[in-house]
């Protein structure tokens, strides 16, 4: 399984289920529950919706889709503002891991939906999405499925104080980039192969691919294909993210992913913030996916090609 963070409205994302932050009797406020009951069908998702009956908070249950670009909609009861934080945060951890569970019952393989919490001006949001990293973290090793977390707004998507000074400074935000800098162009010679160098590094370290997949985020399929065809490539983001999957150092990394035909440009704020993160030893896939989402509306992703 891998993940995405994507800025759009989740119902204009094309999957097998959409998940529902839901009330937990069979009802519709105004606000995203509102606009999803609209565009599956008012009257027939409130109706499907009935049959289900009262959802305790943090189970999930499941309707047809109706109108939308998926076929079912889970839903799934998210907290109410009398419980404590303490409460929030168990309820929370439910919705995903119930909601998740029930995807896979139902043979999804594409999943989107929302960061449970995040609109809501009474809980914190960087709890918010650090509850929702960890649950895709913990379902990641399990399943065979692609899970995308809509943020509506990127405003509310919220960074550490200290995570945020950091990217500032690196994307010039605190200092003068040099408008002169320039890469040059690379022309790969080496006879060794991207998959070959991936497999031999592999190797080194003493991992497995599963290790490696599992770190880089990436679809278990691409490192199958990669054993079967050497010669295949790859895009450059799921070069990158399993040189973070095989924790390469920079130099090591450039040296990777050049085999690939890419390189790190100074002039790109994408690589730029890769970078950082490979320069300074962390490796974590949900922070640098975090940091790059924020400035560039982009992840390490790997397609499955």
């Amino acid at each position: 399984m891998s993940y995405k963070l994507v800025h759009k409205d989740i119902l204009s994302i094309k999957a097998d289920a959409i998940v529902n932050a839901a009330n937990t009797k069979p009802i519709c406020t105004p606000g995203a529950e509102m606009d999803l009951y609209q565009a599956a069908g008012a009257e027939q998702m409130l109706e499907a919706r009935r049959l289900i009956g009262e959802i305790r908070y943090g189970e999930a249950k499941c309707t047809e889709a109706f109108f939308l670009k998926s076929k079912y909609v889970i839903h799934t009861a998210i907290p109410c503002q009398e419980m404590d934080e303490q409460e929030q945060v168990s309820v929370i951890r439910e919705c995903y891991k119930n909601s998740l569970a029930l995807a896979s019952e139902l043979g999804c393989r594409k999943v989107a939906m929302p960061i449970f919490m995040l609109d809501n001006y009474h809980f914190p949001k960087r709890k918010a999405i650090d509850i929702a990293m960890a649950a895709v973290k913990e379902f990641a090793p399990k399943k065979d499925m692609m899970i995308s977390l809509a943020v509506s707004e990127l405003e509310e998507f919220v960074l550490s104080d200290a995570l945020i000074t950091r990217i500032d400074e690196l994307l010039g935000y605190n200092k003068e980039i040099d408008a002169d800098e320039a890469i040059d162009d690379f022309v790969v010679s080496e006879t060794e192969s991207f998959a070959e160098r991936f497999f031999r590094l592999v190797d080194e370290r003493g991992l497995t691919d599963a290790q490696v997949y599992n770190r880089a985020n990436v679809n278990r399929k691409i490192i199958s294909k990669l054993r079967i065809n050497p010669d295949k490539n790859v895009d450059k983001k799921t070069a990158l993210a399993l040189a973070v999957g095989l924790e390469l150092s920079i130099e090591e990394t450039e040296d990777f992913i050049k085999l690939a035909g890419y390189a790190l440009s100074p002039r790109i704020k994408f690589d730029r913030i890769v970078r950082y993160f490979i320069e300074n030893g962390n490796y974590d896939i949900n922070e640098i996916n975090e940091a790059l989402f924020k400035y560039t509306e982009k992840v390490l992703v790997g397609a499955d090609k």
